[in-house]
């Protein structure tokens, strides 16, 4: 059975390889905007671990800092603990001398008081 129509086979070749034409550009194109995507993505994460280093070593340094503040925290606090410890030691001292001043001065005015009035007395 032989059709009189003329045949369309060489027209389906040109669509269908129009077609896979498309579907190749398509793809490149698809591929392009992938790679170009991930390198993107590549640079942004270059770009973090950057940040990420540097976070890191900036807290290290305060991690230093802080180190170094608790270490003359401590050196201080020594030293006001041994500052109050001689102030303490200095004011037992002086409290001492004021109190042994004040009993001698005060037995040595009761004592001139009695002095004076036993001359007084005798003298009557």
């Amino acid at each position: 059975m032989a059709s009189n129509e003329p045949s369309d086979v060489p027209t389906r070749t040109a669509v269908l390889e129009y077609r896979a034409d498309a579907t190749d550009r398509t793809l490149e194109s698809l591929r392009q905007d992938v790679n170009r995507g991930f390198g993107e993505l590549r640079g942004e994460f270059g770009e973090l671990r950057g940040e990420v280093t540097q976070l890191r070593g900036e807290f290290t340094q305060l991690r230093g800092d802080f180190t170094e503040l608790r270490r003359e925290f401590g050196e201080l606090r020594r030293e006001v603990s041994g500052r109050f410890d001689h102030m303490a030691d200095r004011m037992d001292q002086h409290l001492r001398w004021v109190i042994t001043t004040v009993i001698t001065m005060g037995v040595a005015i009761v004592g001139a008081n009695v002095g004076i009035l036993t001359v007084l007395l005798r003298a009557r």
